[in-house]
């Protein structure tokens, strides 16, 4: 075949010859999702360019099953549930064919070694381990995997998509080409906050193979709505949450490094990529805040937010805790930071829409972990379009943890520009992309207070956090540090009263939303935190502590003082296993060794409840009104 010998390989391998299966999830040969054979030796297709590769013999994944059947190695992946979104995949496979020729009996720790150039999000590595060993030894997969699986009800069963995502058959977003598309760039602000005082598109409109250069100018002309938030919040004084809704492109000011103010459309990604970099946008700086602590006196990113505050919310018995803190034979107060993460799917964002101008149709293939809500929104805010007009398809998912639930403007903007240039639309995210513009997770800053009686039993907890929410409000973004978090803060614990505070604030930051649990690990975070210190000025156990006050399973159903009504649970049993595996009774002569050999060796235990979805509780009064 004929190919660019200056294009990247793994792309010659995904357009020209149309195996899909090597995947790209970095751009910077760090995840091995791109792993490949040249001539036998494991080679991440990012890394070389197609010329480099003439007159070699290249095996991708597409080419390790035979004869319609799956390779042993394969199939063990398959038997020891070595997979789940399936898009780093190939490339462990490939990786792991690697070690099996260099090292036929490879340990455990050889086998953690060779896979340390491949990044997993989803399995954790151990049935990764189980699978390899399963090939290398005489035992079954089945044997390797565990204990013989149950039958009836609880029953593990075969996933039906294992087969296609282990033979390169998974169709990812980025594999989806449809005919006649054009692509799509964005081109990103790089100042917190400005006023756009001029977007140049000329040289950049000049590039041949560019079709369009669209800006929230044009997005205005055409009277496509805001992003909303899908949660209201109301502040103690029962006024409903202000500011933070979103345009799909900037427009006369930007709040957040990141955010997009233009997009170019053109013939190829690439001549897109290099068009945007061409644009010119001269922005006049603001003063910024990134701090949420400080937001309240900073500049005011949003007219309806006075102070950047969008709420001011209380939850429970206020008075209550205030009478058993000031009783309480002691009080441990601790200050604690949650800080920022970004949540980093191994697959990038991506979305493909195909407008069809006779019928005023749509289709729009995207990254989403909630494609219902994505076609309900995406309808309310383009608004030339019905919900009942507009098909939404969201193809294998190369991993999401939360964050691609939300609904994105780009996804909004390849509709819009789909409508506009009537031709398909599509849009892939490089990695930067995503760590500037994927909704964040966490970004607290609490201050609490624990009352405990003379015993060590808890009375009262009074938390007061600061929320950052970011420069808009993303889907749920109010919903998580209030009704997923407060909640949430009674843990497994009897505490007589509970009391919560969160001011939502706007900085000039990356919107923040669920991520990993949204609202539990952060509740989790402050009562362990809290708890430990408490151990630590009574000179009591943490375990121990932890016992004393565990909700006694004679008394469920336990109504919490949070609204929520827990059914059923047994923790001390739980913690007692847990310490078990753990050997925690042996843990003082471990630590007492490790010193001997010069090494710090600690543990901690942590103890939550968790909530699924957003079921309601048996509270039927409605534990989610506003209290």
């Amino acid at each position: 075949m004929e190919a660019d010998p200056t294009a990247p390989l793994v792309e010659t391998l995904r357009q020209d010859l149309r195996l899909k299966g090597t995947h790209v999830g970095c751009q910077s040969a760090r995840c091995g999702s791109c792993l490949i054979e040249v001539d036998g030796a494991a080679t991440k297709a990012c890394t070389l360019l197609t010329g480099q590769a003439e007159g070699a013999e290249i095996t991708t994944i597409e080419g390790v099953a035979k004869n319609g059947a799956l390779d042993p190695l394969q199939e063990a992946f398959r038997q020891c549930h070595a997979l789940q979104c399936g898009y780093c995949t190939p490339g462990m496979v490939m990786a792991v064919r690697e070690l099996l020729r260099t090292t036929p009996a490879p340990s455990d720790a050889e086998i953690r070694t060779a896979l340390k150039g491949n990044l997993c999000r989803c399995t954790g590595y151990q049935n990764i381990v189980k699978a390899v060993r399963t090939v290398i030894s005489d035992v079954s997969a089945d044997t390797a995997a565990g204990p013989p699986e149950r039958s009836g009800v609880g029953a593990a069963i075969p996933r039906v998509e294992d087969e296609r995502f282990l033979t390169g058959r998974g169709q990812y977003c980025a594999d989806i080409d449809l005919p006649g598309q054009a692509h799509a760039a964005f081109v990103r602000s790089e100042l917190p906050h400005a006023e756009i005082a001029e977007i140049d598109t000329r040289l950049a409109a000049q590039i041949p193979g560019v079709i369009a250069i669209l800006t929230g100018a044009d997005v205005a002309k055409d009277e496509i709505g805001l992003l909303r938030c899908g949660w209201t919040v109301y502040s103690h004084t029962g006024e409903p949450m202000q500011g933070g809704d979103r345009p799909i492109l900037a427009h006369k000011q930007v709040r957040f490094v990141g955010e997009a103010l233009a997009v170019v459309v053109a013939e190829r990604p690439e001549i897109a990529d290099r068009a945007a970099r061409a644009v010119q946008a001269r922005l006049t700086p603001f003063a910024h805040n990134t701090i949420p602590v400080e937001a309240q006196a900073a500049t005011e990113l949003h007219e309806s937010a006075r102070d950047n505050l969008c709420f001011d919310w209380h939850f429970g018995d206020a008075f209550g805790t205030e009478q058993a803190l000031a009783s309480a034979a002691h009080v441990t107060r601790i200050d604690l930071t949650n800080n920022r993460v970004i949540p980093n799917a191994l697959e990038p964002r991506g979305a493909i829409a195909d407008y069809r101008r006779a019928t005023g149709t749509a289709t729009l293939y995207t990254t989403s972990q909630n494609p219902h809500m994505a076609r309900k929104t995406i309808a309310e805010t383009m608004g030339f379009i019905g919900e009942h007009e507009l098909h939404v398809i969201s193809p294998d998912l190369g991993g999401g943890f939360g964050s691609k639930i939300f609904i994105y403007p780009e996804e909004c903007v390849c509709l819009w520009a789909s409508r506009h240039l009537d031709r398909p639309i599509k849009w892939i995210g490089t990695r930067r992309e995503s760590f500037l513009s994927d909704a964040h997770g966490r970004d607290h800053v609490s201050s609490a207070a624990l009352a405990l009686d003379e015993d060590g039993h808890f009375l009262a907890l009074d938390v007061d956090t600061v929320a950052n929410l970011g420069a808009y409000l993303s889907s749920f973004a109010a919903f998580v540090p209030t009704y997923l978090y407060g909640t949430m803060l009674a843990g497994p614990y009897k505490t007589g009263s509970i009391a919560c505070r969160v001011r939502g604030v706007f900085t000039n930051t990356a919107p923040v939303d669920a991520y990993r649990g949204a609202g539990r690990p952060e509740a989790t975070y402050l009562i362990e935190t809290l708890i430990d210190a408490a151990a630590k000025e009574l000179n009591l156990d943490p375990v121990a502590l932890r016992r004393r006050n565990f909700i006694p399973p004679e008394t469920f159903p336990y109504q919490t003082p949070v609204a929520l009504e827990y059914d059923v649970g047994d923790y001390d049993a739980h913690l007692t296993r847990a310490l078990g595996m753990a050997a925690y009774d042996g843990f003082e002569a471990r630590k007492a060794e490790a010193a001997n050999r010069g090494r710090l060796r600690g543990i901690g235990v942590s103890c939550y409840v968790e909530a699924c979805g957003i079921a309601p509780s048996a509270d039927h009064r409605d534990p989610w009104r506003h209290r």
